[in-house]
């Protein structure tokens, strides 16, 4: 690969794609805040978004201090654990401090615990999933929790998959897998992920099926690594279910997909072994399915050549330049910078100088994300292009690297120095250096520097020393 004079200056691309793979996780993360959690249905309260505040008075409390715990869970008659249980939540609107006392004693653990083993009606059943949720993830006592029955008895009655019950259920198993990794743990032990996988492939309810596909998601989220070889062994599934799914599940199975790549990079090639990426092309034309399915394949593109010509076949270079326009185009900056990253050959041709210029207008009018992504793009072609130089060498490319020096993102940070280092010792060798030095010091070039000086990153610095040395009129 040819990279002009990098050899001479020192600057190299060595760990670029890990760096990648590590730090460039922003936009998935994004994703996963931003978009997914929103839809994604769990009984976890939001306290601070109940009805009107519930004063706690004394007898509240009173009922649950051990002694009076005992009473309730010994007296094992349905009057008497409703009774207990209103209470509780009554508590949880107005006092969550009094709740997270409670529900780390063993005692308050081995009480609910033994609910799940005597048989109560619908309503009762919904209190105590509602209770079990708010205990999950208010309990500091986490090990004792998940090693009661709860869970083990929990994934026994999704088996028997009662229609007035399974709703609430599975609500439940996505609200405990998002509790902590160490239950999340235990549901994949117990293999729910794969009862998820049954009742949507069973059910004829839509809502249903979705509320199976984003548990799914629930037990895949970031919450701790999962094995791998859980993932491995089920991407298969997750592939299968792409035929029948419709868009609200499909979300749900790519936004899985794209938490088993972040965890696991091998994941990727399991995709494309599994021929999945045609569905996952396909779906960015899909406005519910854009935002999610562009996520993924950024994930899908931190791989080998053969994946991303692959993906180039399937049509993805033209779908992520028909989204340069739009609210997704930082995500499509995003996807071809990882692409020319593995197969430059194969998309530096694509961008005529006319794009280019196009790109960084759009990044000096658009929003700070955008800007970060044009950059990082127009850095790695820079660093990357088949282009003459001296196209790099123009006013408008000097000012937006120069001026993404001091953005505070690593890994645009590392890329605009190592950009800048090759313009200007490909301008020294071209013995055009006063030409080049008027145009950074049009753009307070020197005063970048003296900024990135104080930053304690060593491979920063280290990289701020070349240019410091090939522009060494600062």
């Amino acid at each position: 690969m040819d990279v002009g004079h990098l050899a001479n200056t020192g600057v190299n691309l060595t760990g670029y794609a890990d760096q990648i793979n590590i730090e460039r996780k922003k936009f998935t993360i994004n994703y996963r805040k931003e978009k997914f959690f929103q839809n994604v249905i769990h009984m976890k309260r939001n306290l601070a978004e109940l009805k009107p505040k519930v004063l706690t008075n004394d007898s509240n409390l009173e009922a649950l201090k051990p002694e009076s715990l005992s009473d309730a869970f010994q007296a094992q008659t349905e009057e008497a654990i409703h009774q207990f249980l209103s209470i509780f939540l009554n508590v949880a609107q107005s006092s969550l401090n009094d709740v997270k006392r409670v529900v780390c004693t063993d005692q308050f653990i081995d009480g609910l615990s033994s609910l799940y083993n005597l048989t109560f009606s619908d309503s009762t059943m919904f209190e105590i999933y509602e209770v079990t949720s708010i205990t999950f993830n208010n309990c500091r006592n986490m090990q004792k929790l998940v090693d009661s029955d709860i869970i083990g008895t929990l994934t026994g009655q999704l088996y028997e998959q009662n229609p007035n019950l399974i709703y609430k259920q599975i609500e439940l198993i996505s609200s405990i897998a998002m509790s902590s990794d160490y239950a999340r743990d235990a549901l994949l032990c117990f293999g729910v992920h794969n009862i998820m996988v049954d009742i949507f492939n069973s059910s004829e309810e839509s809502d249903l099926k979705t509320l199976s596909c984003k548990c799914i998601y629930a037990l895949f989220q970031a919450n701790g690594k999962v094995d791998t070889c859980i993932i491995q062994e089920f991407i298969p599934s997750i592939v299968e279910m792409f035929s029948t799914a419709e868009n609200p599940q499909l979300e749900a199975l790519f936004g899985t997909l794209i938490e088993m790549t972040n965890q696991d990079p091998e994941a990727v090639f399991t995709i494309y072994n599994l021929n999945a990426f045609p569905a996952i092309v396909q779906a960015i034309s899909s406005p519910d399915l854009t935002n999610v399915a562009l996520s993924l394949c950024g994930n899908l593109t931190v791989s080998q050549p053969v994946q991303i010509l692959n993906l180039i076949e399937l049509g993805l270079k033209e779908q992520l330049f028909a989204q340069l326009d739009g609210e997704y185009a930082p995500l499509s900056l995003w996807v071809l910078s990882n692409m020319i990253e593995c197969c430059p050959n194969e998309i530096l041709s694509t961008f005529t100088p006319e794009m280019i210029l196009s790109i960084i207008k759009n990044a000096n009018e658009g929003s700070s994300e955008f800007k970060q992504e044009a950059t990082f793009l127009v850095s790695s072609l820079v660093l990357f292009s088949t282009l003459d130089m001296r196209f790099y060498c123009q006013q408008d490319v000097i000012d937006l690297l120069t001026e993404m020096l001091g953005c505070g993102i690593y890994y645009v940070t590392i890329r605009c120095i190592d950009a800048l280092i090759k313009i200007i010792d490909f301008c020294n060798k071209e013995g055009t250096t006063d030409e080049i030095e008027c145009m950074l010091k049009s753009c307070d070039f020197c005063d970048r520097i003296d900024d990135l000086t104080d930053c304690q990153n060593d491979e920063i610095q280290k990289r701020l020393a070349i240019l410091q040395k090939t522009a060494d009129f600062c």
